[in-house]
């Protein structure tokens, strides 16, 4: 590719009718902004790690970077490769910035569950279907409207199943939107009332909440469990019936916040769950926890008092650790550490399934 100083980088775009004499004459940043602006559709920005300026520049397989030690000189080479490639209109699709879209919108340890789900639904619903490949901006409301309809169809959606579905795609061209690769988004013209959805059936409170026979099977169950396998997963089980805890900050507890002569107990943290990915393409299982030092909720931190049944649990961890030679600052442990949130919640659904009653949580 040959080298262009700006000045003549510019001329050759006022000659070519790209830009007007008006523009030329505002001076050198006005134009190239304006002429970046138009066709440039990636961000420009400086990378603290390497001491660089850097972008991308679309390509027949997504998009390759470009790295330059000043701004004015990735400039210059975007100018020189727009006017040479002139005929050749920058394409993002779906498949080309996905990866990118998912570094923004989970940049640090935000909503596992949520980036779980995202990865889910790209497995599902997009990775084998021709709309990733496709231009976001040819993407039209028509279009866009009846490749809903086909997949509400199929999988007989109803409205919380839709939003799992779509809010991939929704997100993405907001995304697209915001760093200016389309004008507009389709899915702002999208009336759901027009994708015949079916209707959700609410669970009524019942459903979703032990009733005292149901709690008092599922803790006959955990309690026989642990006589024969002596683990502290059953006793987890029993005391989060006892104190009304969540799984997260259950297995989050340490004997620290453990006050036996007032019988209370405090909640001030919470494991959370995230997919354990490089590649949000190939997500195929595993998991990474956190702890983090605050609660679900705008209280923090809160004071719970323990019942004596709850203070007995305790006992009995105390004397299990004891005879199995664990020792942990963790209140539900094991010879190789903490347990976590996943292995405490499906135990909760195998007790529902044993006892004969709807899986809970």
């Amino acid at each position: 590719m040959r080298k262009y100083d700006l000045n003549s980088l510019l001329k050759s775009y006022h000659d070519a009718g790209i830009i007007s004499i008006d523009d030329a004459l505002a001076g050198k940043e006005t134009a190239v902004n304006k002429i970046l602006k138009e066709k440039h559709q990636y961000e420009i920005y400086f990378s603290e790690a390497k001491q660089v300026w850097e972008t991308y520049i679309p390509t027949d397989n997504g998009r390759k970077r470009i790295q330059r030690e000043n701004r004015e000189d990735l400039e210059k080479y975007l100018l020189n490769y727009y006017k040479e490639n002139k005929e050749q209109k920058p394409t993002a699709t779906f498949e080309s910035i996905y990866d990118e879209f998912m570094d923004y919108k989970f940049s640090g340890l935000r909503a596992g569950t949520t980036k779980k789900e995202y990865m889910n639904s790209y497995k599902k619903y997009y990775k084998d279907d021709p709309i990733i490949k496709r231009p976001l901006g040819d993407i039209t409301k028509p279009e866009l409207e009846m490749w809903l309809v086909q997949h509400v169809r199929a999988e007989n959606m109803d409205k919380k199943k839709f939003h799992k579905f779509s809010v991939v795609f929704s997100q993405l061209f907001v995304y697209a939107k915001y760093k200016r690769i389309v004008k507009e988004n389709p899915f702002d013209y999208i009336d759901k009332n027009d994708l015949h959805l079916r209707n959700t059936e609410k669970k009524k409170s019942e459903v979703k909440a032990f009733n005292k026979e149901e709690a008092k099977s599922v803790n006959l169950i955990a309690y026989n469990d642990f006589q024969t396998k002596n683990d502290c997963v059953p006793l987890a089980v029993m005391y989060i019936f006892q104190t009304g805890i969540r799984v997260g900050e259950a297995v989050a507890l340490k004997w620290d916040d453990i006050d036996f002569e007032n019988q209370t107990m405090t909640v001030q943290r919470l494991e959370r769950m995230y997919p354990n990915a490089n590649d949000y393409k190939k997500y195929s299982g595993g998991n990474t926890y956190e702890i983090e030092e605050s609660t679900k909720g705008r209280y923090g931190a809160r004071t719970v008092d323990l019942s004596e049944d709850a203070v007995q649990i305790l006992e009995m961890l105390k004397n299990y650790y004891h005879k199995a030679n664990i020792q942990s600052e963790w209140i539900f442990a094991r010879k190789n550490g903490k347990i976590h949130y996943k292995p405490l919640a499906t135990k909760i659904r195998n007790y529902c399934r044993t006892a004969g009653i709807p899986e809970k949580s």
